[in-house]
């Protein structure tokens, strides 16, 4: 229930932040770009990314990086190589909403044949051009439709 919860709220910020026209008058509540760098260093062990498997589809959350997305440009990603020839879309920015992640599942990548992303490969362009370093995720074994992911590099 909380998941839903979760979804939901986000969902109510961004409507309200869209259709109230005195949240455009509020100050902008987005991070200094350098602690977002920070942030997503610190984290980028426990994942950027999440694999789950359900109802027989292999998903990939990118949730975490979608919660920076007013400081990131782009977010590259491919599976099973470092080509990173895909783009992740993000959600606009409302700087009033910062961290804020869509409602709807804008992110999450479902894909057709399960365990066919044994790896996913992602790096983050932020806002002042600058590249991190290239992460590489796998599935946690024996997950299941547990959320989880293993670093590898």
């Amino acid at each position: 229930m909380k998941k839903y919860n979760f979804m939901f709220s986000a969902m109510f910020a961004v409507i309200v932040a869209s259709t109230n026209p005195s949240i455009a008058k509020q100050k902008s509540k987005v991070m200094p770009l350098e602690q977002v760098k920070g942030i997503l260093k610190q984290i980028k062990s426990s994942g950027w990314i999440a694999f789950n498997n359900i109802k027989g589809k292999q998903q990939i959350y990118f949730s975490h990086l979608q919660s920076w997305h007013c400081s990131i440009k782009e977010i590259r990603y491919s599976y099973n190589s470092k080509d990173l020839d895909r783009i992740f879309p993000l959600t606009k920015c409302i700087p009033q909403l910062p961290i804020t992640v869509p409602g709807d599942p804008k992110w999450i990548v479902k894909i057709e044949k399960l365990g066919a992303a044994k790896t996913v490969a992602v790096q983050v362009l932020f806002n002042d051009d600058t590249l991190s370093d290239i992460a590489v995720y796998e599935p946690c074994e024996g997950a299941g439709e547990q959320v989880c992911t293993y670093l590898l590099e």
